[in-house]
């Protein structure tokens, strides 16, 4: 490993038993965890373990990576466990959550629709609750009721609460009852569900919690800027009265405070609860000066000592619209491909290297036409959590397929099954063979999946042959694809193939089964990971990364800033505001010599009228 300055040595060295680690952007953090966790390893009882916690599956591989390669495979694999905190309460809940009532082919309900679904059902069995929809009015206002209801709930599950910390005679309690219950009633927990069960787990049965504090006596939580509650008690568990906890991250780069987390864990409550030393990086090691300079301005709270020699770039840009922003980002793109720039590594850039930001999704659809119309390859990466969904119909088949035999008892996804073949009473895919209300060119193509399907075995499962002899549609002359149909099955296998893969790589042989895939990639990021393309990225997905090239695009007020950001601001609540800056200093803090911001003065919306857009009221401060 290179050497480490003065003030990541002082971090590396320091034995304290609680260690707060406030690590700017850019400032070597990941570097200090690995040389910290290296150090510990050697130091070590070879019948203990390190728990280091990440935030993101990214994060996870890139630790892994650096600690495999100073370490070696078996090193690291029998002496530290490297991965989320969701992972790491999964893989306790699937050990030993029949203690409290989890089936042991629980499935994770982390499909919003899905869940909204289940929701949905237990609103419908508390009469109460009823009673205020069929006052609420129309449809539109019973379904935002409805969601506001099952937000109430989320944030009460993060707050590790359970409907029996209720008044029984309040309809709050009835219906997170009912919803939990609903839930577990099909074999399913939902995503918030992972961390409680486990704090409820661990509180309720001290030897298990022990088996635990035994074995892992030092815990790193990497990125704890955006740990929440939940996830801050569980590693307190863990962590009893003897064992380390070291907390490294950002408070600038809190980004995930949607889902309760917050920096001031790391902050204030981490050095309330223990007699924490406290260190500071604010060495940026990895973006130009440029760079720096204007993150400075965006966030003067932590100054950050820039060394990078290069001077870089740093624009902004106003476009008459979004069709002509899109124009000029797609040609800056290309210029820097051809001919390069002087701030960068031989002059060139390599599409991998390069990111375009935006805040929401829909801020990409004109860069996106104009790179399909100019066959310029990009990865899309617009979700920070959740499972990977097909596209196409059929493939969608094959997924729904392979979830109810993972989990008989979920009639959430069979009833998806009936209204994709728009039919009513199929228990599981192999019934399409069966039925005579399916179109017949869909049930021949969707027969594909079913015979594939049908060779899955009750063991171990192998997805490869299985995937191959679905592919085996595209030979069949009789059966009709158009291009966009058949891009999508391809791409669906594709991505299978990936999943498959990544889990084949990450489990051993006799865990190899329907629900335990299932589990696994409902815990991972839908996104490809490419090598060769442009990537087109919400700001969430970027955290942690670094990129030669960045363009932020679409900085308006109300989209950057997000409009209920703004809303908020005027109805004097500024928390939401705050993050927002705080998304523009991940976003400009992922360039490493070049970054690029620009708005359109004006955007079509989706009615047809062209409205005037004021820029983001961060541009000023920059």
């Amino acid at each position: 490993m290179n050497s480490l300055s003065k003030k990541q040595q002082q971090v590396v060295d320091s034995e304290d038993q609680y260690i707060s680690v406030i690590a700017g952007a850019g400032s070597g953090k990941t570097r200090v965890v690995t040389a910290k966790i290296i150090n510990s390893v050697h130091r070590i009882s070879e019948f203990h373990r390190i728990l280091a916690i990440t935030f993101s599956n990214k994060a996870t591989e890139e630790l892994k990576n650096r600690l495999t390669e100073s370490l070696g495979e078996e090193k690291t694999t029998n002496s530290i466990y490297i991965g989320t905190i969701h992972n790491f309460c999964n893989e306790i809940l699937m050990t030993y959550g029949h203690l409290i009532g989890i089936p042991d082919n629980v499935m994770i309900c982390a499909n919003s629709s899905d869940r909204l679904a289940i929701f949905q059902k237990a609103v419908e069995a508390v009469p109460q609750r009823i009673r205020d929809l069929n006052e609420t009015g129309d449809a539109k206002k019973r379904y935002y009721k409805i969601n506001s209801w099952l937000e109430e709930i989320s944030i009460e599950k993060r707050k590790l609460k359970f409907a029996t910390d209720y008044d029984k005679s309040k309809s709050l309690y009835a219906l997170f009852k009912e919803f939990d219950d609903q839930l577990l009633n099909q074999g399913m927990i939902d995503f918030d569900d992972i961390v409680r069960y486990t704090y409820k787990l661990l509180a309720s049965f001290p030897a298990v919690l022990e088996t635990y504090q035994k074995t892992y006596r030092e815990i790193y939580v990497d990125e704890a800027q955006d740990i929440n509650l939940a996830q801050y008690e569980i590693v307190k568990l863990i962590a009893g009265k003897h064992n380390r906890i070291v907390m490294v991250g950002d408070p600038n780069q809190a980004i995930y405070g949607f889902s309760g987390g917050s920096s001031e864990f790391l902050k204030t409550i981490f050095p309330r609860d223990y007699n924490v030393t406290n260190f500071a990086l604010n060495e940026n090691y990895r973006s130009a000066q440029s760079i720096i300079s204007a993150s400075n301005k965006l966030e003067t709270t932590f100054n950050a000592e820039c060394i990078y020699p290069i001077q870089g770039e740093f624009t902004i840009k106003e476009y008459s619209n979004e069709e002509e922003e899109a124009i000029k980002v797609y040609n800056k793109i290309c210029e820097l491909m051809n001919e390069g720039n002087e701030n960068l590594e031989n002059r060139v850039m390599l599409p991998a290297n390069c990111v375009v930001i935006a805040r929401n999704r829909y801020v990409f659809n004109k860069l996106t036409d104009i790179f399909d119309k100019n066959k310029i390859k990009y990865a899309l990466k617009v979700s920070p959590r959740g499972s990977f969904s097909s596209e196409s119909d059929v493939m969608r088949i094959f997924e729904l397929g392979l979830i109810l035999i993972g989990n008989e008892l979920d009639i959430v996804h069979r009833t998806e099954l009936n209204s994709i073949l728009k039919t009513q009473n199929l228990k599981k895919a192999s019934d399409i063979e069966q039925s005579n209300e399916i179109d017949l060119l869909f049930k021949r193509k969707s027969m594909y999946v079913v015979n594939a399907l049908k060779k899955l075995g009750d063991g171990d499962v192998n997805l490869t042959p299985i995937l191959d002899q679905i592919s085996t549609m595209f030979s069949d002359t009789t059966l009709e694809f158009d291009d966009l149909e058949k891009a999508q099955i391809q791409e669906d296998i594709s991505f299978w193939r990936l999943n498959w893969s990544n889990y084949v790589n990450n489990s051993s042989i006799g865990e190899r089964h329907y629900a335990n895939f299932i589990r696994r990639i409902s815990l991972v990021s839908s996104s490809a990971e490419f090598t060769d393309a442009i990537t087109l990225s919400t700001v969430h997905m970027t955290k942690g990364l670094g990129y030669d090239v960045v363009f932020v695009i679409g900085l308006n007020d109300g989209v950057f800033p997000d409009y209920r950001a703004v809303q908020n601001f005027i109805n004097g609540n500024k928390t939401q505001m705050d993050e927002e800056k705080h998304n523009l200093f991940v976003a400009i803090t992922r360039a490493k010599r070049l970054c690029y911001l620009s708005y359109p003065k004006k955007r079509m919306m989706p009615w047809g009228d062209e409205k005037v857009q004021t820029p983001s009221r961060f541009i000023k401060l920059l």
